[in-house]
């Protein structure tokens, strides 16, 4: 019998203590015709206890059991989906929540299109709640989606993020590949979100509200927060978001953030136009040297 969606976690090594909050937020959507599959990638015995223990109590979990991968477990997801029966697939990391509504809002974009990329909340790494914005809104034209499947400059990303993708699982079967081993140095989120905007039968959409998820970023991959210290903060927002005006509450601390940022901009902006006008000033004293004379304001600035 079919489900409404699937909804995958990936998961490795510690992070079991986070999968109740994680995992329960998905449990905790309006939609309840749904399965979670937990993708463990090298968990700890701890770990593998919960994810037991969440089974216990909710038998629309299934965990797929695996030793650590030497990526990040793209092939196991992979295997997951070929038991999927949902119509949709979601995609949280295990530091991340869904709002509850999420899934039902996906559902009204589903009628239309075939990959739904929604908007999310953010909390940074240097304290700050935004919206972890996209440069995309509604319908992309080919041009766009063309450039979302290019491969990204090599240390720079788009912002695509796995709690933020979805897709339907019948768009996932016609591709090439699926989840595959992520060549090393690049990030694995972008190197799924480009084969599937590459291929020629998808239909993406980019909802700009509201944002159905609270993305939580605590340092990098390489260096990022310890296991305990992500779980108090999961366990605030996981509070949070149970409060009458959640909602509301949330996007009045992204306002004050996006004010932050449109501050730091404008400074960034300012300090541009200065570093332009120097130059501008520079070229028009350059014209009016001889050749001599303009080799020596280059050994001038090359010594500087």
């Amino acid at each position: 019998m079919g489900k409404v969606a699937t909804i995958i976690v990936p998961t490795t090594k510690d992070r079991g203590p986070l999968l109740p909050y994680s995992v329960g937020s998905i449990l905790n959507q309006t939609v309840k015709d749904i399965e979670v599959f937990i993708i463990g990638d090298g968990v700890y015995e701890e770990t593998r206890k919960i994810i037991h223990e969440l089974i216990e109590k909710d038998k629309r979990i299934r965990f797929f059991d695996h030793p650590k991968d030497i990526s990040r477990g793209e092939k196991y997801r992979h295997d997951a989906l070929q038991e999927s029966k949902g119509e949709i697939v979601c995609y949280l990391c295990d530091r991340d929540l869904m709002l509850p509504f999420h899934i039902e809002k996906l559902l009204e974009y589903y009628k239309k299109y075939n990959l739904v990329v929604p908007q999310c909340f953010s909390s940074n790494i240097d304290g700050s709640f935004t919206i972890g914005y996209f440069r995309y809104e509604g319908e992309i034209n080919k041009l766009e989606k063309r450039f979302c499947s290019l491969p990204i400059v090599p240390g720079k990303m788009r912002g695509f993020r796995l709690s933020t993708l979805t897709h339907s699982l019948e768009l996932y079967k016609k591709l090439p590949h699926g989840w595959r081993t992520t060549p090393v140095g690049y990030p694995t989120d972008h190197y799924m979100y480009e084969q599937l905007f590459a291929h020629e039968n998808s239909i993406p959409y980019f909802p700009s509200y509201p944002p159905s998820i609270i993305f939580i970023r605590r340092g990098t991959h390489k260096k990022g927060w310890s296991t305990s210290k992500r779980l108090n903060e999961l366990a605030l927002w996981y509070d949070y978001i149970k409060k009458e005006n959640y909602l509301r509450d949330l996007e009045t601390l992204s306002l004050k953030g996006l004010y932050t940022e449109r501050n730091n901009l404008l400074k960034d902006i300012e300090e541009l136009q200065k570093r332009i006008f120097n130059i501008n000033g520079l070229l028009f004293y350059i014209k009016k040297l001889s050749p001599k004379n303009i080799l020596r304001v280059i050994k001038l600035l090359y010594l500087r």
